[in-house]
């Protein structure tokens, strides 16, 4: 019988990572711009693989962010692994919890998509702490063009740093973008645009088009700025944008306690899917 031995992700493990992501009936890959591979490329990502002689059997990863935060990205384990040798994510679990740890990181949070990992997190710590749902509309007000001094227009590589203040400033630290994540996301948009208040920017929007709909993928205003209407003005240029191009139907996700967003959404006609994805989280 092979023994099963556990060691941290090398750029040699790439291949064997690759293959039991896609062919694990168990596994959990975290929505994000970011695909496995480019994830399992990144410095900031820790970790853990557990080997079967030459066959990766299971393995967990997590990306290390600003401000002490931490997202589950990565989970896989052989069917058997997860239903006979709980003990094999257990201890990718633990190594992975020390390495995030050493980085600095204080919180960790999943996106829980795969049941399967349910128990494992209760088991592990962690607890549901939020939920991202999702809303969309097909009519409803548009809100107007803005005015002087204010002024939106299309965002350049160069607005990026401006960008990733703005969105700092407007979301928790788990939540945050930053400029790499702007500058992936961007690659992906149907329409990337500023709101700028005497040439400075306050605000964004960054939208993609999937077959018929349009996706608010990203809003932020400047929290300086908030509660004065300036996010349903960048929503409304979203709108318009979509409808010179006979898109109708436009989707967004928030978070399931922003009772600001949610309250904007509805007002411009927004309703709720019932798609909702727990958040669990973990503080270490």
């Amino acid at each position: 019988m092979l023994t099963r031995t556990l060691a941290p992700y090398t750029p040699e493990d790439y291949r064997q990572a690759i293959h039991l992501l896609g062919l694990a009936r168990c596994k959990h890959i975290h929505l994000d711009w970011q695909r496995p591979a480019d994830w399992l490329g990144e410095r900031s990502i820790c970790c853990w693989v557990a080997w079967c002689g030459e066959e990766a059997a299971g393995l967990i990863g997590a990306s290390v962010e600003q401000d002490g935060v931490a997202w589950l990205r990565l989970a896989a384990a052989e069917d058997e692994a997860y239903r006979g040798e709980a003990s094999l994510m257990n201890a990718l679990w633990a190594h992975l919890r020390e390495d995030v740890a050493a980085c600095g990181v204080r919180r960790m949070a999943v996106l829980l998509q795969d049941y399967w990992l349910r128990p494992f997190l209760r088991e592990w710590g962690f607890r549901g702490a939020n939920a991202v749902v999702t809303l969309s509309r097909t009519d409803g007000p548009t809100p107007s063009y803005p005015l002087p001094p204010l002024a939106i227009r299309d965002a350049t590589l160069h607005d990026l740093p401006a960008i990733a203040r703005v969105d700092e400033a407007a979301f928790d630290p788990l939540w945050h973008y930053d400029e790499r994540t702007l500058w992936q996301a961007a690659s992906y948009a149907a329409t990337f645009t500023v709101l700028t208040m005497d040439s400075a920017i306050i605000g964004y929007q960054l939208s993609t088009h999937h077959g018929s709909a349009g996706h608010l993928a990203r809003l932020a205003i400047d929290p300086a700025y908030q509660e004065k209407g300036y996010g349903g003005l960048l929503i409304g240029e979203m709108l318009r944008f979509f409808a010179r191009r006979g898109v109708t139907t436009a989707s967004v996700n928030t978070q399931e306690d922003n009772v600001r967003s949610l309250r904007l959404y509805t007002r411009l006609g927004f309703q709720a899917t019932g798609h909702r994805v727990p958040v669990w989280t973990i503080e270490l």
